[in-house]
């Protein structure tokens, strides 16, 4: 397993064959935004969510979330965005997979990463063999979290027996 750290693109151009393909897991604040803001750029994104009201909501061109302009853009991305609860059919494909879904305090104050970890589990599963895939995890979470990533990824791909080069990311998203 590789594990890079992932900065600048290069210049893509996206008018030619550079679209990326991009998987977002969550479609809060921090997964929509992302989604909204690749499917303008020009890049083909699927954004996954488990809630299917969401997904129809989004499938209507309504958002779930407010977050100005969002709604409006809908109608100019739809040709580069598609909304679903299907992760299995979203991942083998993708270039790029996005995790950002919520790290909700535990009681003790921690962050609690079990949903990361499921969804790090859940995309790993549905991994090619053959591909290459960069796994960035935009859920603010604590130090040691990619750690944690690598060997989930780690261990489904091996038991799966797949040879698919895997690079994990970080880029948290902070509100100010």
């Amino acid at each position: 397993m590789n594990v890079r750290l992932i900065g600048d693109l290069g210049g893509i151009d996206l008018s030619r064959k550079d679209r990326l393909n991009v998987v977002i897991i969550g479609t809060g604040y921090v997964g929509l935004t992302t989604a909204v803001t690749l499917a303008y750029l020009g890049h083909n994104v699927t954004a996954v969510d488990v809630d299917e009201r969401k997904i129809e909501m989004l499938k209507n061109g309504k958002s779930p979330i407010h977050e100005q302009g969002i709604e409006e853009l809908l109608p100019v991305i739809k040709n580069n965005i598609r909304f679903t609860t299907e992760l299995e059919t979203s991942v083998p494909n993708s270039d790029v997979i996005l995790i950002a879904v919520g790290t909700p305090p535990k009681t003790n104050g921690e962050a609690d990463t079990s949903y990361v970890e499921e969804a790090v589990e859940n995309v790993s599963k549905n991994f090619v063999n053959g591909r290459q895939y960069t796994l960035v995890v935009k859920s603010t979470v604590p130090i040691g979290t990619n750690r944690r990533v690598r060997l989930i990824v780690e261990r489904v791909v091996q038991e799966r027996n797949l040879n698919c080069k895997v690079y994990i990311a970080s880029n948290p998203e902070f509100f100010a």
